[in-house]
């Protein structure tokens, strides 16, 4: 027994149900249910209704879908509003809560995109682990072809007193080139490409479980970090012991808690003591420095844990003692910062420790902002925005100016007055004002700091100009001349870097000077024009104040 595929347009027969009740099937007739019904012929078909791509689950054309509907930026499968509409309930409450649902619904899709992203960058980052310990050890394999010190560029580097440098071992050399490259390539500084090749050699070679893990997406590359840093001092023979402990469920730690886990196991597990281990970390002890945005910056310092708290600790003693003296509206926190600024820069000892700091003024922008007539923000060492208060406090410290001569269009240093074969300590202190930093890709370090170094080497032709100086650091000093990098310099100060696997990339000056900005002439008044004027008049002079001039000695009459 089969079901008609054609339903009887009326069955005056059927019972009608109430309007409370569903309604009722028994209206459907005997006669409606035949015997004799046979499949067609599937050749008789449409081919198109038995096209199995027709059911292909695959995510539909974003082009076919309505632009309405779909979230910018993502697949045209996540929706804004995937639920059918329906009427709105007249409850007030019920329609908040559907509204709710709705939009709950909707967040949960587009949580699944930023969950399933998250998994990919994990496992994008394990195959950069991947291929970065396979570029170290291919170029382990290779010898760095040596050049004749007689070839251009590979003149020795020296120090400002003409000094060579000594030269790598085939080993660091071979290092540092694969530093430098990758540095390059990611447009990272070299510490942050060494410490990159670090934890991918450590990844790949030690910690294969929780290298599998980032594969996965179970964990991101900021939990792998945590272990590679919390391993480094142990032996390899608890490495598996580590691993297995540090992972237990850890796709459920933040990177935090991860941290502290591997702290504690780390501690069980290495055999060295926490002393000879707190002895070597002393002598890492530091101070850095990092310009943030709006004027400031921060001030690191690395110390033992005893004086950095013992030091913050007294900061904090003064701050309370000058809250309670005071209707000091200032926060704890900034009594800290004020009162450390206080301590380092003035000094406390009877004999005047520390007379404050004496500005050294490069004047790269009009002299206005120093005469209060401007509020162009000044530039602490070229590169560090500040105000224009800021600028003139400094500048009121400072002993002399630093006048320079700039382009009238590009606004490029062209020199400092000075043309001889020595570089000049005007024209070094032009460059150090051009590039503010190494102009090695990705180096950071203070021009002040670094070498002037002769683009194309004066052996060689190169000639001592600013269009053929650069500040580099002894580190991308002895790149320069030591690995395969090589480098050109335009008249625009750019500096054309080419890598020994012949990669293109450029520098620019850090701080490309503006042309002077024309004083501003004021209006002359109407006496000043008549002045003017009359001492544009023609005027003979009387005999008498002819006869006053003074006489030559070897006037003839």
């Amino acid at each position: 027994m089969t079901i008609s595929r054609e339903m009887p347009d009326e069955e005056p027969d059927s019972p009608v149900p109430p309007p409370d009740r569903p309604p009722d099937a028994s209206w459907v007739s005997e006669n409606t249910l035949t015997t004799d019904w046979q499949p067609e012929d599937p050749a008789l078909l449409d081919p198109a209704l038995l096209d199995p791509a027709l059911f292909d689950p695959a995510p539909l054309d974003p082009a076919l879908l309505d632009p309405a509907l779909c979230v910018p930026g993502l697949s045209a499968a996540v929706l804004t509003d995937p639920l059918p509409a329906e009427p709105a309930p007249a409850d007030p409450a019920a329609q908040s809560r559907r509204v709710w649902v709705s939009g709950m619904e909707k967040c949960n899709l587009l949580l699944d995109v930023v969950e399933e992203s998250h998994r990919r960058m994990a496992a994008a980052a394990a195959d950069r682990a991947l291929a970065l310990d396979a570029v170290q050890t291919h170029m382990r394999g290779l010898v760095l072809p040596g050049r004749p010190v007689t070839e251009p560029g590979n003149e020795p580097a020296r120090d400002a007193l003409g000094r060579e440098i000594p030269r790598w071992s085939d080993e660091r050399r071979g290092e540092e080139t694969l530093v430098s490259e990758v540095g390059a390539l990611l447009r990272q500084s070299p510490d942050q490409a060494r410490a990159l090749l670090y934890e991918s050699e450590r990844l790949a070679q030690s910690l294969p479980a929780m290298l599998s893990r980032l594969q996965r997406g179970d964990i991101s590359y900021e939990h792998a970090q945590v272990a590679v840093d919390q391993s480094g001092m142990l032996p390899d023979e608890v490495l598996g012991e580590f691993e297995e402990r540090v992972l237990k469920d850890a796709e459920w730690l933040s990177i935090e808690q991860l941290r502290r886990r591997a702290a504690r196991v780390r501690e069980r597990l290495n055999p060295e003591s926490i002393t000879r281990r707190h002895t070597k970390a002393v002598a890492e002890r530091c101070v850095r420095l990092k310009d943030t945005v709006d004027g400031m910056s921060f001030l690191d310092l690395l110390l033992p844990t005893d004086d950095a708290h013992a030091i913050f600790n007294r900061l904090t003693t003064m701050a309370k003692e000058l809250r309670t003296t005071n209707t000091d509206q200032r926060t704890r926190a900034q009594l800290r910062a004020d009162i450390a600024t206080d301590l380092l820069i003035q000094g406390v000892t009877a004999t005047g420790l520390g007379h404050g700091v004496r500005a050294t003024v490069h004047v790269t922008v009009p002299v206005f902002t120093l005469m209060g007539h401007s509020d162009e923000p000044g530039l602490l060492d070229g590169t560090v925005p500040i105000d224009p208060d800021t600028a003139r406090r400094l500048a009121g410290t400072a002993t002399g100016f630093t006048r320079l001569l700039t382009h009238p269009e590009t606004g490029v240093v062209l020199s400092v007055g000075r043309d001889r074969y020595a570089v000049p300590a005007g024209l070094r202190k032009a460059v150090e004002i051009r590039d503010q930093t190494c102009r090695f890709f990705g180096c950071t370090r203070p021009a002040t700091d670094d070498d002037v170094d002769h683009t194309h080497d004066w052996a060689f032709g190169g000639e001592t100009n600013l269009n053929n100086l650069a500040m580099l650091c002894r580190y991308s000093h002895r790149l320069k001349h030591e690995t395969g990098w090589e480098v050109s310099q335009d008249k625009q100060g750019i500096l054309h870097w080419t890598s020994p696997a012949g990669r293109h990339y450029p520098t620019f000056p850090d701080a490309r000077l503006n042309p002077p900005i024309p004083i501003p002439i004021r209006p002359k008044t109407k006496a000043q024009l008549r002045a003017e004027e009359k001492a544009l008049e023609p005027r003979h002079l009387t005999w008498d104040e002819l006869m006053a001039l003074p006489t030559p000695n070897d006037c003839p009459f």
